[in-house]
């Protein structure tokens, strides 16, 4: 049931990608290890930038959530700086199996539009937002110009054809 559905939601990432959102397995002969990039919100102080995440579905997907994690360097409060974790409820234990991949990776971009600051990762990002948002604003900048940047795109579309 795994690989059937795993490939269901490739087509459909493929073709109905969400807004800002590309998608797919890194590899057509591992559909259960994906690369997704997100485009920095223009309403955001993330705009101009390029994320990529790194996200590794279980063998028992959908089940269990899948491990998801930023590789491009990011500041944000429900981000670890270091590791790149996320902090987000349907991450961390809310994941139900009718859930998508797809419903997954826009939950994680909405935090770029709005972050959770009950459940921060990064303390530094909620105590400089919470003290001094021009500062916050110009800390986030700063990161997209020095870590974020051009990425593939292009999933091999053999994985997607099938």
């Amino acid at each position: 049931m795994s690989e059937k559905r795993i490939r269901k939601e490739i087509v459909d990432i493929y073709n109905n990608p969400p807004d800002g959102i590309s998608a797919g397995p890194i590899d057509e002969n591992n559909i259960y290890h994906w690369e997704a990039v997100f485009q920095g919100p223009d309403e955001t102080d993330y705009k101009n930038g390029v994320f990529l995440l790194d996200v590794q579905l279980p063998k028992n997907y959908p089940f269990s959530a899948p491990r998801i994690q930023f590789k491009t360097k990011i500041f944000h409060p429900n981000i670890d700086k270091e590791t790149g974790e996320i902090c987000l409820n349907v991450v961390k234990g809310d994941w139900a199996p009718n859930l998508t991949i797809a419903n997954l990776l826009l939950s994680i971009y909405l935090l770029l539009y709005i972050p959770n600051f009950k459940s921060p990762l990064n303390g530094e990002a909620r105590d400089l937002y919470n003290n001094d948002k021009s500062k916050y604003s110009d800390k986030i900048q700063e990161w997209v110009k020095l870590y974020s940047g051009k990425v593939n795109t292009n999933y091999n579309k053999k994985v997607f054809d099938e």
